[in-house]
């Protein structure tokens, strides 16, 4: 959405933001990936509260770490920090050289930052709040939402049935493929293979990464299982293909896992994450015979799943359970704007601008919440929704609402940034305050014309 509004010729407008130094000391063990290091950092960042803020990394243990490895870090925008910062070292020139650039200018890229002082030295010290990460406590990790991460081992009894639509996977560092090929080599001698009902696809970060994997001897062994490269980037991400969000994909989808390559081929080649690799050997899928009088596969999970496909609630004056779209088209047509209850960080989860454009047009003009995601609050704004936040201590919970209430929410003239306004529940007899999360004068001017594209319509019109 911000993006529209820039190729419309709308400057972008953020508050500065606080620095937080992140400190990774030691060495990661020699079968750590790129992606459990992010897994581990990713979640302690989510820990501290970074939303907004400026994340810069340093230490010695970032000096032991690969570009790909940095840039994973970097990449990764579930902490909602404005950024993640790993400032240039030699092992970034490096990369440069390795990567066909010019000797001569990388001479002089390198006396320039140093000139304006933005050569980093991994072992000084920060002058800002910071939080460490020991590198050597860093184990290998399987992820489904960003917060609900652990060992492969803790995850493999959360599933009730098979994925079968694959895994996302990130790419692994030039220097630890070696943690691919000795595992994929035996497995190809030793006739494994695919199983027949799993999708398999790889999408390398840059065409640099596909020579990595030619030259390392890796790229035939992935070929021969069925991970052909199908593009560069995010496009898996982008597409229709596996996310670790439950419900992305399709909403009977729930069983989602982000991995290091090496478990997700491992994974796809078992057929199922209902294993530890530690204790179960890589057998069949037995094949049931329903006519058996002798062995009958067990019926603990029939029925487990509904039969309504879509999302259902409860339509409040005439108390009957609707599709939600019907629902909110009976609240539109009765002329009954409505108001989101929300808990902490709403809004989490892939961004979208579709995530804000799709409430606004089932007739939601405000929400209310402990806490939002960062992106997904601009999107609220952009779409000319209020956004509301709960005043410290104060929860739906401790005001006795159960989101059956009417709200009046008094918007007073002139608004101001950040503005603490009255919240009337008629029902209760009751007024609380919350803040209306308007951050800047450029948001409060989105709000006043209905939304970012209808401003700059509005703006080119007038011209």
């Amino acid at each position: 959405m911000e993006a529209e509004a820039v190729m419309l010729g709308q400057p972008i407008s953020m508050v500065l933001p606080e620095v937080i130094g992140y400190r990774l000391q030691g060495t990661p063990d020699k079968f750590i990936t790129s992606t459990d290091i992010v897994l581990t950092v990713t979640k302690h960042l989510r820990q501290i509260g970074v939303v907004e803020k400026f994340v810069e990394f340093f230490g010695p243990g970032v000096a032991q770490l690969s570009i790909a490895d940095r840039a994973q870090i970097a990449n990764v925008p579930r902490v909602w920090s404005h950024c993640s910062l790993l400032p240039v070292d030699y092992i970034s020139v490096q990369y440069l050289e390795q990567t066909g650039r010019d000797a001569e200018k990388l001479d002089d890229i390198t006396r320039y930052l140093k000139a304006v002082a933005m050569f980093r030295d991994y072992s000084n010290s920060s002058q800002d709040p910071d939080f460490t990460q020991e590198a050597s406590q860093i184990s290998i990790q399987v992820s489904r939402r960003d917060h609900v991460r652990g060992a492969p081992t803790s995850f493999s009894n959360s599933v009730d049935m098979s994925l079968q639509q694959g895994f996302k996977g990130f790419q692994v560092a030039p220097e630890r493929h070696h943690a691919e090929v000795p595992f994929q080599s035996p497995g190809e001698e030793a006739g494994l293979s695919m199983k027949p009902y799993i999708k398999t696809s790889l999408s390398p970060g840059s065409g640099v990464v596909t020579y990595y994997l030619k030259e390392s001897g890796v790229m035939d062994y992935l070929f021969q299982l069925g991970f052909e490269v199908v593009g560069y980037g995010c496009m898996t991400c982008i597409g229709n293909s596996n996310r670790n969000f439950e419900g992305r994909v399709h909403p009977n989808t729930q069983a989602n896992y982000l991995a290091s390559p090496p478990l997700v081929i491992a994974y796809a080649i078992a057929g199922t994450v209902r294993i530890d690799f530690d204790k179960e050997p890589i057998d069949k899928l037995y094949t049931w015979n329903p006519m058996s009088t002798y062995i009958k596969s067990p019926p603990f999970f029939d029925g487990l799943f509904l039969n309504n496909q879509a999302p259902r609630t409860l339509h409040l004056p005439s108390d009957e359970t609707l599709d939600v779209f019907d629902a909110a088209e009976c609240y539109q047509q009765a002329g009954f704007p409505l108001m989101i209850l929300a808990g902490k960080e709403y809004g989490s989860g892939s961004s979208r601008d579709w995530a804000s454009k799709g409430p606004f047009l089932l007739g939601i003009k405000a929400v209310l919440a402990e806490s939002y995601e960062m992106i997904h609050r601009s999107n609220l704004v952009g779409m000319g929704v209020i956004p509301l936040e709960y005043l410290a201590g104060d929860t739906a919970d401790s005001l006795d609402m159960t989101g059956r209430e009417r709200h009046t929410v008094v918007i007073p003239e002139p608004l101001t940034p950040k503005m603490i306004v009255d919240i009337k529940v008629p029902q209760h007899g009751q007024t609380f305050q919350a803040r209306m999360r308007f951050d800047t004068d450029v948001e409060l001017t989105y709000f006043h014309n209905g939304g970012i594209l209808n401003y700059k319509i509005r703006k080119m019109s007038e011209n």
